[in-house]
């Protein structure tokens, strides 16, 4: 039963890569999002976009439409919010936090006509904030006489208990907060909406935007001939088996590859630590105060100087940028595709870690902290 399971997952990853490379050529990936690095950026991205759809003054042109599609797709008509009077707002500030974390913050989306009100909280990969749809349903409570708080997530994950809460009582999904998500709720009311448009550049935008939301929650087309494989009733147990060894294969390939970089980190008289899966650090001896640290986040890859307590910003070495608290001498992201190397949930990057990609990373990587190590000695940079 194995030996056949492999054999057709072979198969299957052959005609889905012969599928990929086709599209590749044809140009079905230009995606105006992922070339601009904006792919999963909540408020410059997506938050902005949805934001300016919503509006019914917006560049599109369509007046309400899309307000009117999405009050209809969320199930929210009985707020009977007045059209004609509608706002919206990105990052609205609520006030400071308070010290009970009661009030306060920034709400990512909010439509309202005066009285009424739709607040979106949007998470991409960010993590909730201690009492946030608290402080959001109390800003709703004191300011408008009804109102619906979304929480819009990937895949409609409820909130966090932290997120939710209060000292007396906690908020409740779909009684108090309403759980939506990308993978179905504004893919769907995007694609209602598409087919309605009059112009062709922001039918094409809109699209692109599917594409690039069908990429975040992994129903790219192309997806489904090796998933066909691997969800027949009889590959589930092999399937299982091989998911079950995921968490140890991404260990070990992350640590072949630490290894080798490593190597040439000490050949410089430099040394390596290996702070885990897409964490390292490059110092020249063990009582340096700074040194290099490549890590990931949400947005991406990055690299830069740090040290073990937080350090106010100092000037910015020429290699870098964005000094910041805990990056006292900048940092920047990967450059050449490397950025989004391991950002969260990216499985296409862990290709760099394969044999035939990562003699080209390290070298890569290489290049980077030579720069940095060389600046950070010049400027006396204890690293």
């Amino acid at each position: 039963m194995i030996e056949n399971f492999f054999q057709e997952l072979f198969a299957a990853y052959e005609r889905q890569k012969a599928y990929h490379d086709e599209r590749v050529k044809n140009g079905d990936y230009f995606n105006v999002f992922n070339v601009l690095r904006l792919s999963s950026n909540e408020t410059r991205t997506h938050s902005a976009f949805i934001a300016e759809l919503l509006n019914p003054y917006g560049t599109h042109g369509m007046g309400n439409f899309f307000l009117r599609k999405f009050i209809s797709h969320m199930q929210i008509r009985n707020l009977q919010l007045d059209l004609s009077k509608a706002y919206i707002e990105v990052e609205r500030v609520i006030g400071d936090i308070d010290e009970n974390y009661d009030n306060g913050g920034r709400i990512d989306i909010i439509v309202e006509d005066g009285k009424k009100a739709i607040i979106i909280e949007n998470k991409i990969y960010a993590q909730d904030q201690y009492k946030q749809l608290v402080r959001y349903n109390n800003y709703a409570k004191g300011n408008f006489a009804d109102y619906r708080l979304l929480y819009l997530t990937l895949n409609k994950d409820s909130a966090s208990e932290a997120s939710t809460q209060d000292n007396k009582s906690q908020l409740l999904p779909n009684e108090d907060y309403f759980p939506i998500t990308y993978r179905e709720d504004i893919i769907d009311w995007l694609e209602d909406c598409i087919d309605e448009l009059s112009s062709n550049i922001v039918r094409v935008i809109i699209q692109q935007y599917i594409d690039l939301l069908k990429q975040l929650t992994y129903q790219m087309e192309e997806n489904n001939i090796v998933l066909d494989v691997l969800k027949k009733d009889e590959n589930l147990a092999c399937t299982l088996e091989v998911l079950k060894n995921a968490g140890a294969w991404k260990e070990s390939l992350w640590n072949e590859f630490a290894d080798i970089l490593k190597e040439k980190v000490e050949g410089k008289g430099w040394i390596l630590r290996n702070n885990g899966i897409g964490d390292i650090s490059v110092y020249t001896n063990e009582n340096a105060e700074y040194y290099i640290n490549m890590t990931k986040a949400g947005g991406g890859t990055f690299i830069g100087i740090t040290s073990e307590t937080p350090q106010e910003p100092k000037e910015c070495l020429s290699c870098l940028s964005w000094p910041e608290s805990g990056w006292p001498f900048g940092w920047k992201f990967l450059e050449r595709g490397y950025q989004h190397f391991l950002p969260l949930s990216d499985w296409n990057s862990w290709e760099y870690l394969f044999p035939e990609n990562r003699n080209d990373f390290i070298d890569y990587l290489m290049q980077e902290i030579t720069t940095i190590m060389k600046d950070a000695m010049i400027a006396g940079i204890n690293i």
